[in-house]
């Protein structure tokens, strides 16, 4: 049975993709593109030479200036591989953001054709969606999708990996709750606020 916890996330859930869908397309491209311009003059950006950075579905910030930026500087990038039914998150490492170098995946998302898996453990910094985020008991907290692919490898990092969400300010909340498997963000880039991760 599902508990308390999870119930109230499950109705968060639901408000903050409506949140998200109600910007403007145009909007959001503009937002997504400032998001990654700030992203990318972090010190953690810059300092990496592996970068771990989803590909965008539905209303999400779009990375994809950062990747580009990232592949521009000679870093390494990888993108996650969603398997069904498994708790491994494999990330494979890309060279291109051309659409001929992917195929469909699970949930809508795209898929590297070529799979260079990469060992987690090489990533210095990874991005991270999310629907919501909270600043909590000293931590970036977030609002994932509710099926734990993310916390689940977030995980298997290196502890001295950076994990940094990106969103838009209409995904800001005060609080929520915090479940056992969460797992805290090391910083948020949103369009108000430029720290330094």
């Amino acid at each position: 049975m599902p508990s308390p916890e999870s119930i109230r996330k499950a109705a968060l859930r639901a408000e903050l993709e409506a949140r998200r869908n109600a910007i403007p397309p145009e909007t959001r491209a503009a937002l997504s593109a400032a998001l990654c311009a700030r992203a990318a003059g972090l010190p953690a950006f810059s300092k990496a030479t592996t970068i771990h950075c989803y590909l965008p579905m539905r209303s999400e910030v779009d990375p994809r200036p950062l990747i580009t930026a990232a592949l521009a500087l000679g870093k390494r990038v990888a993108v996650p591989i969603f398997l069904r039914k498994s708790e491994e998150t494999p990330c494979a490492l890309i060279t291109s953001l051309d659409p001929s170098e992917f195929e469909p995946g699970v949930f809508g998302l795209s898929h590297p054709r070529t799979r260079a898996r990469l060992d987690p453990a090489e990533i210095d910094v990874v991005f991270v969606p999310l629907l919501g985020f909270a600043r909590m008991n000293g931590a970036w907290q977030r609002i994932g999708y509710g099926a734990g692919y993310y916390d689940t490898f977030l995980a298997r990092l290196a502890p001295r990996t950076r994990k940094i969400g990106i969103a838009f300010a209409e995904q800001r909340l005060d609080e929520f709750p915090i479940e056992a498997h969460d797992i805290a963000l090391d910083d948020v880039v949103t369009p108000d606020v430029m720290r330094q991760a």
